[in-house]
């Protein structure tokens, strides 16, 4: 019976915590959305010390400088990581180009032909290989 209160007590203590760190992640990801002075008038309002503000406000806007060095990282490293030639080459290896001409030659005066051109290109995707 005991082990069974401890495992509800554990259970409901990590659920306060999921609940807890959402919470926490949702509100920090809330406020680098707002700008500087909507935060500001919101902490002015609830009576926070001026010096406390502007402390939140400077790890906000460094928050969010470190966020935003953090993706342009990872994106630029996920961009220099791709071979561009390579990837170009393999999606045109899966595509076939269909061209069909059909050039007829028809008499209009003395001596002189016309010409009558149709042509058609269909492009589409190889279904022998392998998906891109």
């Amino acid at each position: 019976m005991r082990q069974e209160k401890k495992g509800w007590l554990r259970k409901a203590r990590s659920r306060i915590a999921d609940i807890t760190q959402k919470k926490v992640i949702n509100s920090v990801i809330s406020s680098f959305s707002l700008p500087d002075e909507a935060i500001r008038k919101y902490l002015m309002d609830r009576n926070i010390p001026v010096e406390f503000i502007n402390f939140i406000i400077q790890q906000i806007n460094s928050g969010r400088k470190s966020i935003t060095e953090s993706v342009k990282d990872e994106i630029r490293k996920y961009i220099s990581a791709i071979d561009i030639s390579s990837e170009i080459q393999r999606i045109l290896s899966k595509m076939v180009i269909e061209v069909k001409t059909e050039i007829r030659l028809v008499p209009a005066e003395k001596s002189k032909y016309r010409s009558n051109v149709k042509s058609t290109v269909n492009l589409r995707f190889d279904d022998d290989k392998e998906e891109i």
